[in-house]
């Protein structure tokens, strides 16, 4: 399946006989709509009502991020899925605090174990920060080990200790994290709204991509993607998206070290204006060439996740029977 990027203004898109056509003045594609998964705009497009219900027909996302700011984004998943005991089953568990509370801690601590994953990965070739990577590797493993005691009832353990083992564990992750760009890249820590150096830039438009894979991988499993188990409820959130991206995001902060090492991203790419850090049009054609190949591993990731979730409210709903 393939996943369409348009980047450039003034681009026409339009439907025609089962095929997606592209028109962007100098160069046309034509292709069968059966064979698209997914349609992520970074510009400002010609794209009619008729053509988004036909892509809506189709199960095909659409992600629409703002070319400047890639936190502000939006996303138009397919048909809802039609087994609804699933949400039903996932409103029972988001209502129940202890039921709440085992999710949090197998999703931070599977979190945790990625973060320790990427800093090792780092490790192998960064020797130079041995020091700052071995320590951030301590940290979050006594946070593993923590949440290991928690869930053996060892420990004391609420949703909000469990946030605060997690954001403890995150500052010892990002502290090291920091240490394997280049310096010449500025990046001192996480910052948004907008970035302020390359990497940040980075880091958020794939997350902003990452959050879209779970929006849709969750609609398309049939949960509600408002109702978290970590996150809690709130006006405008998408708390179970967010969980899910919490599980996605070591391995996108893996993927996005990566480019900058293997010199697919440069600082050349990148336009610096004032405050604010933006990806400029040959940096665009790098990062999405790259996020092309990247994308099917988000999306089976999320396969995984859900199926892993829906088996588990399967077996609530089993307990709850009896």
């Amino acid at each position: 399946m393939l996943t369409v990027y348009v980047d450039r203004k003034s681009v026409h898109m339009h439907v025609d006989q089962q095929r997606l056509f592209v028109d962007a003045g100098d160069s046309h594609r034509s292709i069968p709509l059966r064979q698209i998964e997914r349609i992520v705009i970074g510009a400002s497009v010609d794209l009619s009502s008729s053509v988004i219900l036909r892509l809506a027909e189709h199960n095909i996302s659409l992600i629409i991020i703002h070319a400047r700011k890639p936190e502000q984004w939006a996303l138009l998943n397919g048909i809802l899925h039609h087994d609804a005991w699933r949400r039903n089953t996932q409103y029972q568990v988001v209502n129940n605090a202890e039921a709440c509370k085992k999710y949090a801690i197998d999703l931070v601590r599977t979190k945790l174990s990625g973060q320790y994953r990427v800093l090792r990965a780092c490790l192998k070739i960064r020797l130079d920060q041995r020091r700052v990577l071995t320590a951030a590797m301590g940290n979050i493993k006594q946070a593993i080990d923590h949440l290991d005691l928690a869930k053996e009832g060892k420990e004391y353990c609420s949703l909000d200790h469990i946030r605060g083992v997690e954001g403890a564990a995150a500052r010892a992750y990002f502290s090291a994290y920091t240490q394997v760009f280049s310096p010449s890249l500025c990046f001192t820590g996480r910052n948004r709204r907008p970035p302020r150096d390359p990497v940040n830039v980075a880091l958020s438009l794939s997350y902003t991509l990452a959050h879209g894979e779970a929006h849709r991988g969750i609609i398309a499993a049939g949960l509600d993607p408002d109702l978290g188990f970590f996150h809690t409820i709130d006006y405008g959130r998408p708390s179970l998206a967010c969980d899910l991206i919490e599980l996605l995001r070591p391995a996108v902060d893996l993927w996005v070290w990566q480019l900058f090492r293997e010199g697919h991203l440069r600082l050349e790419h990148f336009n610096q204006q004032e405050q604010s850090c933006m990806l400029g049009k040959a940096g665009r054609e790098h990062f999405y060439a790259a996020w092309s190949k990247f994308v099917p591993i988000m999306a089976r990731r999320v396969r995984m996740i859900t199926r892993l979730w829906i088996k588990e409210l399967k077996s609530v709903e089993e307990n709850c029977e009896q």
